[in-house]
């Protein structure tokens, strides 16, 4: 590591956004500065006021803490802040070119209940889940794309060239049946979660249509639900048709889903799940590993010795 001494107050000219800060044309090392400086400034400006504590750095000499009603040092945060302010951009173009989610659909999507659920899991798991959730799993389409292969039908159904949506869809017997358990079990889960029935049947029809298989309706709504709360149901359809059925089971879920949630749970219920949105995604995700994790056994077998 090298440690090289940059200008402070770099910016002598007024700029109210980072796009603006960008074309002061200064260095990344003298940017970083003026904006750690300005969310300093920002936070002094504002009822925040800074303590000694003995828990600072040395090298840090000072920190900026928050008071009362909350606690904590507010520097810490800055690295998170900067990161987040540069890189939300070109994420949201990525997402944008990767799974056609424009930026008007993503605001209504519950990405906090996904960036709660993949800080849930060590690093290796992640990198894993976040690889699915991308499409960034090898298929001969890919390989193709890369030179690497010939282009070839599917190794199930000997029909279509294999790609991420064709594995959701494959016709093979096998795939069919093995895709028709797996949905059984992540519909019972969110039964057990005290999921509303209602979302229940809805998830259950339209996954079937998005994985291709017979819908036999295993769960079926019994009792009407207040009108209010059908029109918010209605709301979330909607916005999952928009956002695409299989985006649910990459962990792209509406954030409708949770408010229809809550609206037929009492938050002082004992069945009520603070983070049940949490675990929608997290079940949609593992329904969605499972797919792809018995189209490798089908194919590559469990062993190095079936692979060859």
């Amino acid at each position: 590591m090298q440690l090289a001494w940059v200008r402070g107050h770099s910016d002598k000219k007024k700029w109210n956004s980072f796009a603006e800060l960008k074309d002061l044309n200064l260095s990344r090392e003298e940017t970083y500065n003026v904006w750690c400086d300005h969310m300093a400034e920002k936070e002094w400006s504002s009822s925040n006021s800074s303590h000694f504590d003995p828990e600072v750095l040395g090298p840090e000499k000072w920190a900026v803490f928050s008071d009362s009603p909350v606690y904590h040092k507010i520097t810490g945060c800055f690295d998170t802040k900067f990161y987040s302010s540069i890189g939300y951009k070109a994420l949201e173009k990525y997402i944008h070119q990767k799974h056609l989610i424009c930026p008007a659909k993503l605001d209504r999507v519950n990405t906090q209940a996904l960036h709660n659920y993949l800080s849930s899991l060590n690093i290796f798991q992640r990198a894993s889940i976040v690889k699915l959730i991308h499409n960034r799993t090898l298929t001969y389409s890919s390989l193709c794309c890369q030179g690497r292969a010939p282009p070839p039908s599917c190794q199930r159904c000997s029909t279509n060239v294999k790609t991420p949506d064709h594995v959701l869809q494959c016709p093979n017997e096998f795939a069919v049946s093995a895709h028709q358990s797996f949905l059984k079990p992540f519909l019972s889960s969110l039964i057990e979660a005290g999921t509303p029935i209602c979302i229940v049947s809805t998830i259950e029809y339209k996954l079937s249509l998005t994985l291709d298989l017979l819908f036999s309706q295993t769960f079926t709504v019994i009792s009407t639900i207040p009108k209010h709360i059908y029109k918010i149901l209605l709301t979330a359809i909607c916005h999952q048709n928009t956002l695409g059925w299989n985006k649910l089971i990459h962990g792209y879920s509406s954030i409708y889903w949770s408010q229809v949630y809550r609206e037929l749970h009492s938050e002082n219920s004992s069945s009520f799940k603070a983070h049940w949105d949490r675990l929608l995604v997290e079940e949609a995700i593992i329904l969605l590993w499972q797919i792809w994790s018995d189209r490798n056994t089908q194919i590559h077998g469990t062993t190095k010795v079936e692979a060859q």
